[in-house]
């Protein structure tokens, strides 16, 4: 799992394996929160597949909700979640395609979570 130093409201990252320094932006906003929680769900715990109940409901990616709560006193992040999940398929990580409340990672997002 990803660390991060606590910097005011923000973090920025200390060390991540998941995604290379070009993808993360250095200061963590609300919807970054998630990027690492999602991806490493989708890899490990569900084989690059999952609904996103079952995404959401991961104690990663609580784990970082109730860090985006306590740091900004806001009770939407799912929004947040949707959100990344958007900029993952945008970037090419998540599938596009797939059927309706399903995330799933794409080949680009395998080969970068090592799972091909």
């Amino acid at each position: 799992m990803t660390e991060y130093n606590r910097i005011g409201k923000r973090f920025v990252s200390v060390s991540s394996n998941l995604v290379g320094k070009e993808d993360l932006p250095e200061i963590m906003y609300r919807k970054e929160y998630f990027r690492c929680p999602i991806l490493e769900t989708l890899a490990a715990a569900y084989n690059g597949r999952a609904t996103r109940p079952e995404v959401l409901n991961t104690p990663v990616v609580l784990e970082a909700a109730e860090r985006m709560m306590e740091d900004y006193g806001q009770r939407n992040w799912k929004i947040y979640c949707d959100n990344m999940r958007e900029k993952l398929v945008r970037e090419g990580f998540l599938r596009e395609d797939s059927p309706y409340g399903v995330w799933e990672l794409s080949p680009r997002g395998r080969r970068h979570m090592g799972l091909t």
